[in-house]
């Protein structure tokens, strides 16, 4: 006999025993009055106790839980949820989704559908929070993944420092759910430094198709993100100077006036005004 089978005549014993009432009684629920089974050996303790379904019972235990939270001071709910956190096996929780995942992957248009509905729960819990509380978020996550400030940015920004065109600009501060390298708000200027391989040059690379392993994507992937990105800056009046990793290094010069022609035209038509 296989592991399933036997499993399987388990199933059928128990299901059997239950009918035969050899196992379990059937009780009344003290606060909703269903009845319910429960094993003969457990009987006179729930008496005893207060015999509760399992969803009174459950519905109970929450109360108890929440009533107890409410009583707490703000330290004593720091400590308590440090105390949690540090109960939590994160290796187990981690495997668990992990194995989740792999049975959704198994089956694409599952996980097509799992990711879209997915995808419109967060949406409207986004519209939910207020601005602070996005910004929070974001500045988190891109913290979290180490995907923050790059060497070359702040190369670039050093050396727009040293010819002066760096007044009014502020470096990576969120903007409309995004982080551009650096923002000028009274000119509407953003500069955006890209590097060659993380946001895929197109004079290095020709097809779409190609998975990049560095980012997890494909160009063409990356290319949409990008374009979506900038396309939110030019939504709010934002001109945009994006600045190539590989421009910096051969043609510094070329990059710091493209830079000073915008902010000169910026100022001229200012000026006008």
């Amino acid at each position: 006999m296989t592991t399933e089978e036997k499993r399987k005549y388990a199933r059928e014993y128990v299901k059997r025993k239950r009918l035969e009432q050899q196992f379990y009684v059937k009780i009344k629920c003290q606060s909703c009055g269903c009845e319910f089974d429960i094993k003969k050996c457990n009987e006179h303790r729930a008496l005893w106790k207060g015999a509760l379904c399992k969803i009174c019972s459950r519905k109970k235990t929450m109360d108890g839980f929440f009533k107890y939270i409410h009583n707490l001071t703000p330290e004593e709910k720091s400590k308590a949820g440090k105390y949690a956190r540090s109960k939590v096996k994160s290796e187990n929780i981690s495997e668990g989704v992990r194995k989740q995942w792999k049975t959704f992957r198994s089956n694409i248009e599952k996980y097509e559908e799992v990711c879209k509905a997915r995808s419109e729960r967060m949406k409207d819990v986004w519209k939910n929070y207020t601005e602070e509380k996005r910004n929070f978020i974001i500045k988190s996550f891109t913290n979290a993944n180490c995907c923050g400030r790059s060497k070359i940015s702040e190369k670039f920004k050093q050396e727009l420092i040293k010819n002066n065109l760096y007044d009014g600009f502020v470096s990576e501060e969120i903007f409309h759910g995004f982080i551009p390298d650096e923002i000028n708000h009274k000119l509407k200027i953003i500069i955006e430094v890209y590097g060659d391989l993380y946001h895929c040059n197109p004079h290095k690379y020709k097809n779409s198709d190609v998975f990049i392993n560095a980012i997890k994507r494909t160009v063409g992937e990356q290319w949409k993100r990008d374009r979506i990105r900038l396309a939110c800056f030019y939504k709010h009046g934002y001109t945009v100077v994006v600045i190539w990793e590989s421009g910096i290094y051969k043609k510094l010069n070329e990059q710091i006036k493209k830079v000073k022609d915008e902010i000169n035209k910026k100022r001229s038509v200012g000026t006008i005004l």
